[in-house]
């Protein structure tokens, strides 16, 4: 069974009140995982593949907004796909927004590398839940 102590969370969202909204949500009813956030596709993208984030980790769960300037979360889905599959193993990836239309959702369903779509805000009930659904994910590979 993978333990939380093992997992870190990557916040990606140009939205500085949701990256403070999360990080708060963290450090008072998780403060055992550790955190990082990320304003854009484009620099998280460059952490990833240079091994930066959260190295320590056994691994990470991604909570990647859709809507963001210079690279949204499907094209940031789209590069992450083509690293190396080591590194890529490490992330799961959970996609997010506030507003969600048929078109977006057929998008992320045709993304093999987005495990679900959560809708914001992200409270303590949803990091719970996401948190839960990760663990169970990781735990059913390992077996």
């Amino acid at each position: 069974m993978i333990k939380k102590e093992n997992i870190g969370i990557v916040l990606i969202d140009d939205s500085f009140i949701d990256r403070m909204i999360v990080r708060k949500n963290m450090e008072l009813f998780y403060p055992e995982i550790s955190f990082v956030a990320y304003s854009s596709g484009k620099e998280a993208l460059a952490a990833i593949e240079a091994n930066e984030v959260l190295p320590e980790k056994s691994h990470c769960l991604v909570l990647l907004d859709i809507y963001m300037p210079e690279m949204n979360g499907f094209a940031f889905a789209d590069n992450f796909s083509q690293l190396d599959p080591e590194i890529v193993k490490r992330f799961t990836v959970f996609m997010l927004s506030s507003s969600i239309d048929a078109g977006d959702m057929e998008n992320v369903k045709k993304r093999e590398v987005i495990v679900k779509f959560i809708s914001k805000p992200l409270n303590e009930g949803v990091l719970k839940s996401v948190l839960e659904d990760t663990i169970q994910l990781l735990s059913s590979r390992e077996a």
